[in-house]
């Protein structure tokens, strides 16, 4: 009996490691299939950070040039407004010059029936027109 009794617990020790050695061998597959998800994972996850610092990098470039843009425009306002202040200012230019012109043509004499002649001087035309006169009428 003690025979009997021996031999079964040695069965049943048996079946017991068995069934130990059947489970760890299951859970060493399990790891080893977490331990590859757990690699895809990691790679999957540097991809994604990668990404991530490319669009970071693409978001900042696009800010700097967003600002870039931006001063560029202030400053093209800027000269606008320069260059219509400047037109304004010619215009009130060309509205002075063009009283004054007709300012002087209000002052100016007109003498007919004297040749026309380049680079004449007046105080010449007058003195012998005077002298002219003036010996005419005497």
């Amino acid at each position: 009996m003690l025979q009997t009794w021996r031999k079964e617990i040695d069965d049943s020790l048996n079946r017991i490691s068995g069934d130990i050695k059947s489970a760890l061998s299951e859970v060493q597959l399990e790891m080893q299939s977490l331990r590859t998800e757990q690699a895809n994972l990691k790679s999957g996850l540097a991809s994604v950070t990668k990404d991530i610092t490319e669009l970071q990098s693409a978001a900042q470039f696009q800010s700097e040039e967003h600002g870039h843009i931006e001063r560029k425009v202030r400053e093209l306002e800027e000269f606008k407004k320069g260059v219509l202040g400047t037109a304004n200012l010619v215009s009130t230019l060309e509205h002075k010059i063009d009283s004054l012109e007709q300012q002087a043509k209000q002052c100016n004499i007109e003498i007919c029936n004297v040749p026309d002649k380049r680079n004449e001087n007046l105080l010449s035309i007058l003195d012998w027109l005077l002298t002219t006169q003036s010996r005419t009428k005497m």
